[in-house]
């Protein structure tokens, strides 16, 4: 980000040079576009150690950010004034997400089932409040760093390694690769901006395929 801000300076002839000229990237665009996800024996030995987490609340928070495929922050500022349980609907406000536009996910019967348990012991706005009260009084909803702690002790207990709660937004992704989904389709479900996001995942689509071919083999 500097190198490109200083760059556009000199070529305004605001600065002399670009200071970051030179200085090698931190990681290269391959690495950058890497998607890590939860599968195979890793995804059972997690999926055992959450449900073994003693923390019923990021336990949920998880729960629901695989089963939406949505981003940490968006699962964790979730309001019930925005969830439809009726219509099976979630719509997240235009103020919350990258591309400026609301956008609405429809919940699947797992989710569903998580938030009608939640809703029917909700005391505040939030789907996830915080525990503590603000100076004022107010109640937020659950910071970053309860689940930052919760994963810590979950991916350990699992053995699992190098990966970050926003790979379960990648799990999602795979798993809807797995199941045949387009890349239309994923990028909806994912909320992505560009159909070059959604097509991580295209490699997956071939899995249904492969399986379909071995059991024409037997």
């Amino acid at each position: 980000i500097m190198s490109s801000v200083f760059g556009w300076a000199a070529k305004k002839g605001l600065v002399p040079d670009n200071p970051c000229r030179g200085i090698a990237k931190a990681f290269g665009a391959k690495e950058s576009a890497r998607t890590t996800y939860l599968h195979g024996d890793a995804l059972l030995r997690f999926w055992a150690a959450l449900e073994a987490d003693p923390d019923a609340d990021t336990r949920e928070v998880f729960m629901l950010a695989l089963y939406t495929g949505q981003r940490k922050g968006n699962v964790l500022a979730m309001r019930w004034a925005h969830v439809d349980l009726d219509a099976g609907l979630w719509t997240i406000p235009g103020s919350e997400t990258k591309q400026k536009s609301a956008q609405s996910n429809p919940l699947s019967a797992q989710a569903r089932m998580i938030l009608a348990r939640r809703h029917a012991d909700a005391g505040t706005e939030w789907v996830f409040p915080a525990v503590r009260r603000g100076k004022g009084g107010e109640v937020g909803h659950m910071t970053e760093s309860r689940p930052r702690d919760a994963w810590e002790r979950i991916t350990k207990a699992a053995g699992v390694d190098d990966v970050r709660i926003h790979d379960l937004r990648h799990t999602a992704g795979s798993w809807l690769a797995r199941l045949g989904s387009n890349e239309a389709v994923r990028q909806k479900a994912l909320g992505h901006q560009t159909p070059a996001m959604a097509a991580r995942y295209s490699h997956l689509e071939l899995d249904p395929v492969a399986d379909a071919m071995q059991r024409m083999g037997h």
